[in-house]
Formats: C-alpha cells, sequence, structure tokens
C-alpha cells in the first residue's frame, strides 16, 4: 500500500479521510473484520500489531522524532452486543440513527441507550483470566465528563489495577462517542494478545500495554460504525482519532511515555513520531473529549514511513523483560543534573531519525546505507547514554542502598545487549537496542541479507543467549 493511502499529520489537527467500506482501504492493514450482521449480537474484531523502536528512544519522551515501525505480532480484540442466557441486560441502540438526525443533533439528553442501569460494557482478557473490567453505561449520560474522572468510572470484581489502562480507554471511547451522540449499547470485549513470550508468558516489549489500549478503543470505534452505518465513518473513526483517544486515557493514568508505541499501533505501520506537547495536553485536560480531539495539538508530527525492502531487520530477545517505566525515570533524574550532556545525545539521536526517514525508502544504495548508518550513529549514542546513566548513579547519591539488581536495572545497554550489538556488527550489519534497554529486545540491520547471513547471526546469538525472535518488522 502506498504511502498515499494514509494521512500524513505535520503539526496535526483533524485531518478528514475518505470514507472506506469496511475492511478495506485505511482499515485494511489492521486486519478490521465483520462476523455477523446487523442483528441482535453483532461482533467486531480488530488486530493491532506490536511495535518496535528503531531509533529515538529517550530522546522522543522530551519531544525530539522517533522512528517506530510494526512487527507481525498482534493483539486481537473483540467487540460483541450482549446475547444469549445469563448476559446482562440493556437497550440496544437504534440503528437507524444519522448524522442529520434530531437524536444525533440534540445530544446526551436526547440518547435512547443505556437507559437501563444493568447495561454494561464488560471487558475481559486472556492475560487476567480471572479479572474483568465492568463499566455501567448510564454514567455517560448521567454525568457531565468522563476525562479526569477515571476512577468514579470503572468498577472491577477485584482490584483494578491490572485493567487500568483498558478500562480507561474503553471509557474514552464510550464518552467520545456519547459527547458524538451515538446511543451506547451493552457490550462485551474480549482481549487476546499474541504480543508475549508463549511459553513463558514474559513480555517481548512490544508494547502489549499500548497495543491493549489502542485496540479497545479501535473495537469500540469500528463496532458503533458498524451499528450506524448512515453515520460518515470519519465522523468517529480513523487513524489520528484512535491515536488521540489512546493517548488521552495514557495521560489520565499518568502515563510518563511518549505514547509514540499507540502512534505506530493506530497506524498499523512505520511511522516518523514527535510526541504532543503535553504541558498543552494537561492544560486542556477539563475539555470534554471531543473538544480535546478537534482541537489542533501543538507539535504533534505522526508520518507513515514505507522503510526499503531492501533494508532487512532481524530481531533478537535477551529473555530478559525490562520496566521502561523504570528506566525513564532513572533517565530522567540523569537529565537533570546533566542535562547539556542530555540535549547532546537527543539532538544527535534526531539527526539519525531524520536522515533515516529521508533515506529509508530510497531505492538507490546510497540512500540504504545511509539508513543503516544512522541506525548505527544511533546506536553508539545511546552506548554513550547508557554508560552515562549508569555512571551517574553509581557515583551519585541515587545509588545508596541499590542491591546488585537495582543497580543492573539501571543500565540501558545490559551485557546481553552489548553482545546482541557486537554480535551484528561482526557480520557487517547496524545492531542497537530497541526500546529503553534493560532488557527485552535489540536489532540488527542490513542491506539485502541472504538466508544464510540470517541464519550465521541468529544462530551466533543464540550461542550467547540470546533468543531469535519469531516475528518481523513490518516495513509499510
Amino acid at each position: 500500500m502506498s504511502g498515499e493511502d494514509f494521512m500524513e499529520i505535520n503539526k496535526a489537527g483533524i485531518t478528514s479521510v475518505p470514507a472506506a467500506p469496511i475492511g478495506a482501504g485505511l482499515y485494511a492493514s489492521c486486519s478490521v473484520s465483520d462476523t455477523a450482521s446487523y442483528t441482535a449480537i453483532h461482533t467486531r474484531t480488530v488486530k493491532v500489531p506490536g511495535k518496535l523502536y528503531i531509533l529515538g528512544e529517550y530522546a522522543v519522551v522530551d519531544g525530539y522524532p522517533a522512528i517506530i515501525a510494526p512487527v507481525d505480532r498482534y493483539l486481537t480484540v473483540t467487540v460483541s452486543s450482549y446475547g444469549g442466557e445469563g448476559s446482562p441486560n440493556g437497550t440496544v441502540a437504534d440503528t437507524s440513527v444519522r448524522e442529520d438526525s434530531e437524536t444525533f443533533a440534540r445530544g446526551k439528553d436526547a440518547l435512547p441507550a443505556a437507559a437501563d442501569a444493568s447495561a454494561e460494557a464488560v471487558i475481559s482478557s486472556s492475560l487476567f483470566p480471572d479479572e474483568e473490567c465492568r463499566i455501567p453505561l448510564n454514567r455517560f449520560i448521567q454525568e457531565a465528563s468522563f476525562y479526569g474522572k477515571v476512577p468514579g468510572r470503572i468498577r472491577t470484581h477485584t482490584d483494578w489495577g491490572r485493567m487500568a489502562k483498558v478500562g480507561t480507554a474503553a471509557c474514552v471511547a464510550l464518552e467520545y462517542l456519547s459527547e458524538k451522540s451515538i446511543p451506547l449499547q451493552p457490550c462485551t470485549i474480549a482481549i487476546d494478545s499474541q504480543l508475549d513470550d508463549k511459553n513463558s508468558g514474559r513480555k517481548y516489549g512490544l508494547g502489549s500495554s499500548g497495543a491493549a489500549v489502542v485496540g479497545v478503543i479501535k473495537g469500540i470505534l469500528e463496532f458503533y460504525a458498524d451499528l450506524y452505518p448512515a453515520v460518515s465513518r470519519e465522523t468517529f473513526v480513523n487513524e489520528l482519532v484512535v491515536y488521540k483517544l489512546s493517548a488521552l486515557a495514557l495521560l489520565a493514568l499518568g502515563d510518563n511515555g511518549s505514547y509514540g508505541d499507540v502512534a505506530c499501533c493506530s497506524y498499523c505501520r512505520p511511522v516518523y513520531y514527535v510526541r504532543p506537547d503535553m504541558q498543552w495536553l494537561k492544560d486542556h485536560a477539563n475539555l470534554p473529549v471531543a473538544a480535546v480531539l478537534n482541537s489542533e495539538w501543538p507539535k504533534l508530527q505522526i508520518r507513515p514511513l514505507a522503510i526499503s525492502q531492501n533494508i532487512t531487520f532481524i530481531t533478537g530477545w535477551t529473555g530478559n523483560p525490562a520496566s521502561s517505566a523504570k528506566l525513564v525515570e532513572a533517565v530522567g533524574s540523569y537529565k537533570q543534573v546533566c542535562s547539556d550532556d542530555f540535549e547532546e545525545y537527543c539532538r544527535g539521536v534526531a539527526r539519525c531519525a531524520d536522515i533515516f526517514a529521508r533515506c529509508c525508502a530510497g531505492l538507490r544504495t546510497a540512500d540504504i546505507q545511509h539508513a543503516l548508518a544512522a541506525i548505527s550513529d544511533a546506536s553508539q549514542l545511546m552506548h554513550g547514554l547508557s554508560d552515562a546513566v549508569e555512571k551517574y548513579y553509581y557515583n551519585g547519591d541515587d545509588s545508596a542502598g541499590l542491591s546488585g539488581a537495582q543497580e543492573t536495572s539501571m543500565k540501558i545497554e545490559t551485557d546481553t545487549l552489548k553482545e546482541l550489538i557486537d554480535i551484528a556488527e561482526r557480520y557487517g550489519l547496524a545492531g542497537k537496542v530497541s526500546g529503553a534497554g534493560g532488557g527485552d529486545c535489540g536489532i540488527a540491520a542490513g542491506a539485502d541479507l541472504t538466508r544464510d547471513i540470517i541464519e550465521d547471526v541468529q544462530e551466533s546469538w543464540e550461542a550467547a543467549g540470546i533468543i531469535s525472535a519469531d516475528f518481523t518488522v513490518m516495513r509499510c
């Protein structure tokens, strides 16, 4: 699919896109499928890919660009209307609602659905089979705005901590639809993830939490787009809307990341990404969700990319999951004391991201080599940042009382990741940590790699205790 088929957002506001038939056009790459007709029981399934960072880690949190690409591992979300014995009761939405109808225009006071107090959206996940999140739908009619009122909107059978992100994502999407005067109906939302190791359950670092947020929001929006075919799809579902709703959900939970993972997952393809002005976003937190979405988000850039098919990525997994939040916090402490050094790192990484974005789709040998050199240069910059952060914690007051395991957790480029990079470079490839480091994945990239070279790299990794990942980077 060509880049012209996708929106390019620069200093983004809402950009309308042509309506697309279900499962086609803009939405085909996200594997949207329809499994039922418009009857009392309706089901919509969406598949959202995991992601890997190619360039821009840590710098992206400070507003510098990053390159993020999806992988062919997916999280699946299925949204279904209630049906069958034992299902909760509730009012089914009126499928005759049109965008120009009186009900659509008059707002919440006219909403006929979810009047029954038992009407709920019920979320379950294969990751937490003993828990579910139950969201009463009439709260979106009786109360003003959801945003900033997360705890009062979500009720679970157990402590809602592990379901917080997906529950919040559902609430933000439902509030948005309610503000758009879309009648709500009771539904179930089932999440199934393939983004973690199927044998141990350990995380690869593919952004499973962000993918779950995107999947829940996109699943809900697609589900309602089916129920109200007379309402134009671009009214409430496109990639940018999905990204913005996902970002608002994470912001409501105090997420300290860049939201680059949800940008990549929302667009389902590689992106050049610059995060929005977070202070502006926080300052507008009390506005209705739809009002925030319809505003231009300062500094936000999401530009879909097509990476040259001549560039091959090989991914290795250390077998040790990392805590991105802890590492981001550690780097944050370092940059407060060593701001000039961190700024130099960020500027260098930004140059690498810009070079890669300009060259990654080029067909000339020089373009490909420049793109690979940008990965190598960024790897050297991250190596320097890792050493600096480790030295800061080892010599500073923050190291007092840390155990050996805690000191190790402050390393971005662990010994295993260093070995992964060294092996890649021995074969003439560009090797690099992917993501926050401290474990998880690393990548090796080269031009026109033969099967023999790929297998040699993977065998060398495996001899060093590095697991060759059974997923690949999606380049377009």
